[in-house]
């Protein structure tokens, strides 16, 4: 387990994730390790399960022994997932999108099976379900939030990219 300390980039990660890094060591003890940035300060503290690279975000120190237990069993605690650090942030969203409106919380139970841009704002995004069923989700990532500041250390307001499902429904092959 990898926890994001690093507050040279951004003071978020060492303020949120050191607490989060000592729980864990008591709960895990030599299987987390602090790490340098590991991307979306805003969402300090950050865990990232390894080997697969699962993104957690605002992981507290109260929290995370209960999002290591729930990845050791083999599920996702949604509350804080972010998505896999190997897919593009639209397929994060569009999984999440997924997982929560159909409740398969298994890391086993969904599975990319391919994503493309159907315009500048839009994906359309499609799993494989462990049952053999498929889920086409089309998600738009824009900035259209209010302003804000995204990090501990941001000079200026700006508004975050916020994803918004659109369609999430069942498909054949």
């Amino acid at each position: 387990y990898l926890v994001c300390t690093n507050g040279r980039h951004d003071r978020c990660c060492a303020t949120y994730g050191r607490p989060l890094a000592q729980e864990l060591v008591a709960t895990v003890g030599e299987r987390v390790w602090e790490c340098s940035h590991v991307g979306g300060d805003r969402f300090a503290a950050n865990l990232v399960c390894l080997p697969d690279g699962r993104y957690f975000g605002r992981v507290g120190p109260e929290e995370g022994p209960k999002v290591v237990d729930r990845y050791e069993r083999g599920l996702i605690d949604l509350d804080h997932y972010r998505g896999r650090c190997s897919d593009p942030w639209v397929v994060q969203a569009a999984e999440w999108f997924a997982r929560r409106r159909t409740g398969l919380l298994g890391m086993d139970q969904l599975f990319l099976a391919g994503h493309r841009r159907l315009d500048r704002e839009v994906s359309a995004v499609r799993f494989l379900a462990a049952d053999g069923s498929w889920l086409r989700v089309v998600v738009r990532a824009a900035r259209t939030a209010e302003p804000r500041l995204l990090t501990c250390s941001s000079a200026e307001p700006e508004p975050p990219l916020t994803f918004t499902l659109l369609e999430l429904r069942a498909e054949s092959p």
